[in-house]
């Protein structure tokens, strides 16, 4: 991709562009971008991670053998499904294509991300659209043969859509994402709080109450009935130990905040800022940090055997260096420690911030493997529902991240550098 390309991503929201060609060209570079991409990721060829599994689920579908499910598949197949019906639809039968093909579901996501942006701020934020089209754990997966963009997309147009009080549609988006990774379910609670929360404070009544709530209890109804059905929550059998069911750990939770203290930087030194200032007014708010703290000295740990594996990646890199060095624990301690006070003292643009925070920590606390990708949702809805910075925090971020996307992208596609 070319520097001018990148630099009209993260100019254009300041350019003085008349306002109807504005999105036009926004919108064309990025799908240039995400085109050129696309293009060099499905160009390499070399399967990364888990795409063996998954293009292997998609070759049976995309040839008519829908039994048995691949060995180690954690996930419903419904991705695999899709992305097999497009494949046929268009004709292709490799690898390359169902790269080409997955990397749109990246452009949904970006599109999904903008929309319920849009409607927290009240107006077309092309700068935070910019953000998180390189957001660097997101980028690189939007073009992988992976079920992540695609949950990611799905979960963040049922969010609009139940923004919107349109809630069959928000029922049926976060079904689709069930169907792409099942905890997906989670989020349910968060869309469907804000019909609980005014319950009381409308005259609509049971019945009106009962009509907003059910495509969510439909929803959630699926999930249980494929959980009793199948006896898991995990598709492969073979899987139920590495990813037992409804098991917490913290390994996901204080990873989150050691990543969203790298990633937004910005925000997180203005929170303690204002942090020390409400401590001055209220001095027991000391509590949180060191809450964080002792709860991180009492749980942290890493023991999931895939996060054990002579590390060829640096998230394992790391997290076993912790487990080696008191020096490295207490390092890795304090960053998160700075980033959860960090993410937890912004301010979001929505009423449910108690319950999104509360979802996020269960959300990533059932995994038991520590795995950056979990992040993808909940880093979406915080960006998307933050109120925004100082422009040139804003654009020190964007500055930053485009380059360090870039790096992780190669690096993940070539088999170079991995996260």
């Amino acid at each position: 991709m070319s520097v001018t390309t990148w630099g009209f991503l993260v100019l254009a929201p300041r350019m003085r562009i008349e306002a109807g060609y504005r999105p036009v060209l926004f919108w064309s570079a990025l799908t240039a971008v995400y085109a050129l991409c696309a293009c060099y990721a499905a160009s390499i060829g070399v399967m990364q991670l888990d795409e063996f599994d998954h293009f292997e689920q998609i070759q049976r579908f995309r040839h008519g053998i829908f039994s048995p499910f691949v060995e180690t598949l954690t996930t419903i197949p419904g991705y695999h499904l899709v992305v097999a019906a497009l494949l046929r639809l268009v004709g292709g039968d490799s690898f390359a294509a169902a790269r080409l093909v997955t990397s749109v579901f990246g452009l949904f996501a970006v599109v999904g991300f903008h929309r319920l942006r849009s409607d927290a701020v009240g107006h077309e934020d092309y700068l935070a659209t910019a953000q998180f089209a390189v957001l660097p754990i997101f980028f690189l997966f939007a073009f992988m043969v992976q079920t992540d963009a695609a949950s990611l997309a799905l979960t963040l147009w049922a969010a609009w859509a139940a923004g919107r009080q349109r809630h069959w549609l928000a029922g049926f988006f976060l079904l689709a994402a069930e169907g792409m990774r099942q905890n997906n379910v989670l989020w349910l609670a968060l869309l469907a709080w804000p019909i609980v929360g005014r319950m009381g404070h409308t005259r609509a009544g049971l019945a009106g109450f009962a009509q907003r709530i059910l495509p969510y209890a439909l929803a959630a109804a699926a999930f249980v009935a494929y959980w009793a059905g199948h006896g898991s929550v995990v598709l492969a059998r073979g899987q139920l130990s590495a990813h037992p069911d409804f098991s917490l750990h913290s390994g996901n939770l204080f990873y989150l905040m050691f990543l969203g203290a790298i990633l937004f930087v910005f925000p997180c030194v203005d929170s303690w800022l204002r942090f020390v200032a409400s401590v001055r007014q209220r001095p027991w708010l000391i509590a949180v940090p060191l809450g964080l703290a002792a709860a991180y000295l009492a749980t942290f740990k890493v023991d999931h055997p895939f996060n054990l594996i002579q590390p060829p990646d640096l998230r394992d890199w790391l997290l076993m260096r912790t487990q080696a060095s008191t020096l490295w624990y207490c390092g890795f301690g304090a960053v998160a420690v700075f980033g959860g006070l960090g993410l937890l003292w912004q301010k979001l643009l929505t009423r449910d911030t108690a319950v999104f925070w509360a979802v996020t920590a269960l959300f990533v606390s059932l995994s038991w493997l520590i795995e950056q990708r979990y992040y993808l949702i909940p880093y979406a809805l915080f960006m998307a529902w933050r109120a925004p910075q100082p422009e040139w925090a804003e654009r020190a971020t964007l500055a930053l991240w485009a380059p360090l996307a870039v790096l992780l992208f190669w690096g993940m596609m070539t088999g170079q550098l991995y996260i």
